[in-house]
């Protein structure tokens, strides 16, 4: 064999060697960019679709942070890969809060068992935006003189006469606590498949990734021709 065909013939077995360690290093550094890009969407998510509590109740572009049960909820995981003989895949979702669906997708909430949804004012709310009464007994103790108020339009409001603590009769002071609806249409507004969709992030991550797969058995291979 001419000395053309030996180089040949190394750099063939070279190539192969190379392919073989490709894999392996493809799901070490595709498993390194899906927990990149997992941390990097959740931390978005909890930084970009909330807003704290502003009074503003018509704002249908972000949701208003109380409770921040939703907020945690986000979170992700890596699974599969060589080890397990299943596909590499990157799961982002959120878990723990029944609501999460209904403001992803939007939908019409009714009362189960009373006549009307009672949907608490900012009268009825601490500044946080966080309902004041655990309970309609609760409520009742604190608020004793309570009517209601039906506008022209067919609007039902509960209102209270006078501050809590106070001398009603000095106080005359109307407290808007509750406004009555018979169901409430909530817009699809936390958007987590519309932020995934629209970020070029993961794509960018997974070609630093190829990247680095091949540099990594590109490294492996020159410290094999040292040894």
């Amino acid at each position: 064999m001419s000395d053309a065909g030996k180089n040949f013939k190394i750099e063939v077995q070279g190539i192969i060697r190379k392919l073989r360690k490709l894999p392996g290093a493809v799901d070490i550094e595709v498993r390194r960019a899906f927990v990149e890009r997992g941390i990097g969407f959740t931390f978005e998510m909890k930084k970009n679709a909330f807003t704290g509590y502003s009074g503003n109740r018509n704002s249908d572009r972000l949701l208003q942070n109380r409770s921040g049960l939703l907020r945690r909820s986000f979170d992700y995981v890596v699974t599969g890969g060589l080890k397990e003989g299943k596909p590499l895949t990157l799961l982002v979702f959120s878990q723990g809060v029944k609501y999460a669906r209904l403001q992803e997708y939007g939908g019409v909430i009714r009362p189960k068992k009373a006549k009307n949804l009672t949907i608490p004012l900012d009268d009825a709310l601490t500044s946080a935006g966080v309902q004041r009464y655990s309970s309609v007994r609760d409520l009742i103790s604190y608020h004793p003189k309570q009517v209601f108020f039906k506008t022209v339009n067919g609007k039902t409001f509960v209102v209270s006469r006078g501050v809590p603590g106070r001398d009603y009769k000095r106080e005359p002071k109307l407290l808007w606590l509750y406004i009555l609806k018979k169901s409430v249409k909530i817009p699809p507004r936390l958007g987590f498949r519309d932020r995934w969709k629209s970020s070029p992030e993961t794509m960018r991550l997974l070609r630093k990734a190829m990247r680095r797969a091949a540099d990594r058995v590109e490294r492996e291979k020159k410290q094999e021709g040292g040894t």
